[in-house]
């Protein structure tokens, strides 16, 4: 199998996946929601947890969290597809957006440290590149974690 052919079967494996697990695009963006996203829950500002990940192993990293994400109704998106991660990760979207694959939202400080220690225990055998701009949890996990603002815009996307 050449590396065109590898592409394509990442590809359309993400793709039915994100298809059959009730996840919503959220048009003019790189990004997918949970159907359980809810922006207006969330405070102007405070901890966000991304997860890095690479275009082999976004996927298995997604199937290992997702069904703790939805089951605790935590706000999260994702990449939109496998070639956007490519770009995400080689710096064509900005400096700042390298590997960011999925953000995690939290309410609050106490649920920032919960879900990044979950999170950290379900995906700790997988390996992805350190985000830039991010604190990593720890040094060989592929969560990270900053503080800053949830700019929500007049269509509700974040």
């Amino acid at each position: 199998m050449n590396i065109e052919d590898t592409y394509e079967k990442l590809e359309e494996e993400f793709q039915k996946f994100v298809t059959t697990e009730e996840l919503s695009s959220i048009p003019d963006t790189l990004w997918i929601v949970s159907n359980n996203f809810t922006p207006n829950t969330l405070p102007s500002e405070g901890f966000k947890l991304h997860i890095s990940a690479t275009i082999k192993n976004v996927l298995d990293i997604l199937k290992s969290i997702k069904t703790y994400l939805d089951s605790n109704l935590i706000n999260y998106k994702i990449i939109k597809s496998i070639d956007h991660l490519m770009m995400l990760n080689r710096g064509l979207y900005g400096y700042t957006q390298i590997g960011k694959a999925i953000t995690i939202y939290p309410i609050d400080k106490e649920d920032s440290i919960k879900i990044a220690f979950t999170i950290d225990n379900l995906t700790k055998n997988f390996h992805s590149p350190k985000i830039p701009t991010d604190n990593r949890l720890h040094t060989n996990s592929i969560v990270h974690y900053r503080y800053g603002s949830f700019f929500i815009d007049k269509n509700g996307s974040i």
